[in-house]
């Protein structure tokens, strides 16, 4: 078994090129954990990747489950407008 720090590793290095499918994936594979998320939801913004739920999760300090579980919802169900980058 990977340890959680060995995880936390594996995913930083992947956040150069991370994006929504990826996250998704890591995330339904159990390695992302609420205290990283708004980090990773970072790395999304820095790829591209900008709707409000995102924005909304980058923007959160020391999340518990609770807060994260009904954003990455509406991460994973989509049909959010993408902001337009200028």
């Amino acid at each position: 078994m990977v340890s959680r720090s060995s995880k936390a590793i594996l995913i930083d290095k992947a956040c150069k090129t991370l994006n929504l499918d990826l996250a998704q994936i890591l995330f339904a594979a159990g390695m992302f954990y609420e205290e990283i998320l708004p980090d990773f939801a970072c790395a999304l913004l820095e790829n591209d990747n900008d709707t409000p739920a995102i924005r909304e999760l980058a923007g959160l300090n020391r999340p518990t489950l609770g807060d994260v579980n009904p954003i990455v919802e509406r991460i994973q169900r989509g049909g959010e407008a993408p902001i337009a980058s200028y």
